[in-house]
């Protein structure tokens, strides 16, 4: 649905579907599919959507199935209970004990004692939750790439200067292949030229593999594809992998070993 996707612990997750929501028909329809996908994985769901984070938060726990825009975002949550603000709980009651039950009755509140007494991350969250304010999402992110690259002092342009280059790569991506637990299932060397073009070589291998050795011999017959042109002056090896255990290889002194 979006790139942009984080968990809120211990039950939450917040996306940013900005500009995405029309190749689903608009965002009543969004909203509907992603709540029917993880019902599909077996999740009971609350959702919401509203012009911040916490502002679809708030309304997941206290009024699923709200789509509020931002101009309408403090009046939609003004009646909903403070505890779908989920403060720490000695702050939740304190809000208890002055009589505070609603998001509207907090945020009438004069700012300066309400920071005092429930702290100034209330009223921050406060802003967002009402839209006065919004924090970014900070997304996952993917596993970095497993890849290695070489930028070349000068240009190469010969197949042995090529092998030399992919033996170098192999070496440095098994290294930190070792070090992730992973192996690789395909290799996409990448050669760019010195007129910014690119030429590429792949291979793909039957069993996961961290061998620097095996895996160069596997790309060496496929050289002859790359034209250098007037010189290759970086070359990039990229993977795609899966995890790949330890194995053991043999015995001290035995066939194997050797």
């Amino acid at each position: 649905f979006t790139p942009r996707a984080a968990p809120v612990p211990p039950d939450g997750r917040v996306l940013d579907i900005t500009g995405g929501s029309h190749r689903w028909g608009g965002e009543p329809v969004m909203l509907a599919e992603i709540a029917r996908r993880v019902r599909g994985l077996g999740f009971a769901v609350r959702a919401a959507i509203a012009g911040t984070a916490a502002g679809a938060l708030v309304l997941a726990r206290g009024a699923s199935g709200a789509i509020v825009a931002a101009n309408r975002q403090a009046a939609a949550v003004a009646g909903l209970p403070i505890a779908t603000l989920r403060l720490d709980p000695g702050l939740a009651e304190l809000a208890e004990r002055f009589g505070l039950r609603r998001i509207g009755e907090l945020a009438a509140q004069a700012r300066g004692p309400l920071a005092r007494r429930l702290r100034p991350a209330t009223l921050t969250l406060l802003d967002e939750v009402l839209g006065r304010t919004s924090r970014p999402i900070t997304p996952i992110r993917p596993t970095p790439p497993a890849e290695a690259a070489l930028d070349c002092p000068e240009p190469i342009l010969t197949a042995e200067a090529i092998a030399a280059g992919i033996e170098r790569l192999t070496a440095r991506l098994c290294d930190t292949l070792i070090g992730r637990g992973e192996g690789v299932r395909r290799l996409t060397l990448t050669c760019t030229r010195t007129d910014g073009t690119v030429q590429r070589i792949g291979i793909g291998t039957g069993l996961a593999s961290r061998d620097a050795g095996h895996l160069a011999r596997l790309l060496a017959p496929r050289i002859e594809q790359i034209d250098p042109g007037f010189g290759i002056e970086r070359m990039v090896l990229a993977a795609e992998v899966e995890p790949l255990d330890a194995r053991q290889g043999g015995l001290p002194g035995s066939a194997a070993a050797a």
